[in-house]
C-alpha cells in the first residue's frame, strides 16, 4: 500500500483513532494513579461524544480507507456504517452512565480501568466490523470484541455465575471462531482475494461444483450467527446474559448484535 494512500485514509478513521486515544489514556492514568477511577467514566463519555462527532462528519462520506494498487480498500466509510456506529456509540454512552451507578461494579472499583480499557476495546472491534471489506481485518475486529467480551462476562471474581458465564462464552466462542476461520480459508481458497467485493464478483463466475462454496459460506455464516446469538446459535445466550454484569449483559445484547447484523448486511 503506497504511503499516500495510508495518509489519505487517516482523515477517515478518526472516530477509531479517538477510541485507540482513549484505550491508551486509560490504561495510563490506571497504571499511573489509583485515585483516577471515579474520574475515569467522564473521560469515556467525553470521548464517546468526540467520537461520535467524528461519525457525524463521516456520515455522508462515500470513500474507502488503506486502498492498494487496485483500488481496492479494507474499511468502507459511508453512511450504512456511520449509521451502526451512531448506534453503537449511543449504546456505550448508556452502559457507562449505568456502571457509574451500577452497585455490581461498586466492589471491583480497584479494577475499573481494566472495565473501561476492554469497554473501548469492544468499541472499536464493533467500529471496524460494520466498516471492514477484507476478511482478515474482519476476522481481527470480531476477536477483538470476543475477546474482550469474554473478560467483561466474567468480571465479577467473586461471582462463580459470572465465572461459568466467561468459561462457557471461551469454549463455545472459541469453537465458532475456529469454524469460521476454516470457512474463511476455504473461501481465500477458491477465490484468491480476501476483499469482500472482489469475492462477491469471483464467486459469480466461478463454474464447476459449488460444494466447497456452499461449505465456506455455511461455516463462515455458522461462526457470525453465533457471535449475534442467531437461531440455531444461541444456545449460549441465557448463561451467559445471567451470568454477566447486568450491564455488559445490557451491553452484549445491543450493541454487539447492532455489529453483528450490520457485518451480515455487508
Amino acid at each position: 500500500m503506497p504511503l499516500t494512500y495510508f495518509f489519505d485514509s487517516i482523515p477517515l478513521l478518526y472516530p477509531e483513532i479517538v477510541i485507540s486515544a482513549l484505550i491508551a489514556i486509560i490504561v495510563l492514568a490506571d497504571l499511573i494513579s489509583s485515585k483516577v477511577e471515579r474520574v475515569l467514566p467522564y473521560i469515556s463519555l467525553i470521548g464517546l461524544a468526540a467520537a461520535f462527532y467524528f461519525v457525524m462528519d463521516n456520515y455522508n462520506a462515500n470513500a474507502m480507507a488503506f486502498l492498494n494498487d487496485t483500488g481496492k480498500g479494507m474499511v468502507a466509510v459511508d453512511s450504512f456504517g456511520s449509521f451502526f456506529k451512531m448506534i453503537i456509540l449511543i449504546s456505550s454512552f448508556l452502559v457507562i452512565l449505568f456502571s457509574i451507578i451500577s452497585k455490581e461494579l461498586y466492589d471491583s472499583m480497584d479494577r475499573i480501568g481494566e472495565y473501561y480499557t476492554l469497554i473501548f476495546g469492544m468499541i472499536l472491534g464493533m467500529f471496524f466490523m460494520v466498516s471492514a471489506t477484507n476478511l482478515i481485518l474482519l476476522y481481527l475486529s470480531i476477536e477483538l470484541v470476543s475477546l474482550s467480551s469474554y473478560v467483561l462476562a466474567g468480571f465479577i471474581k467473586t461471582s462463580t455465575r459470572s465465572a461459568e458465564a466467561s468459561l462457557k462464552y471461551l469454549i463455545y466462542g472459541a469453537s465458532s471462531t475456529g469454524i469460521m476461520l476454516f470457512g474463511i480459508s476455504i473461501l481465500y481458497g477458491l477465490t484468491g482475494s480476501t476483499n469482500l467485493y472482489e469475492i462477491n464478483y469471483l464467486l459469480q463466475v466461478i463454474t464447476g461444483s459449488k460444494f466447497l462454496l456452499n461449505l465456506s459460506l455455511i461455516l463462515v455464516f455458522a461462526g457470525i450467527g453465533y457471535k449475534i446469538s442467531s437461531v440455531p446459535f444461541h444456545f449460549w445466550t441465557p448463561d451467559v446474559y445471567e451470568g454477566a454484569p447486568t450491564t455488559i449483559t445490557a451491553y452484549l445484547s445491543v450493541a454487539s448484535k447492532a455489529a453483528g447484523f450490520a457485518l451480515l448486511i455487508r
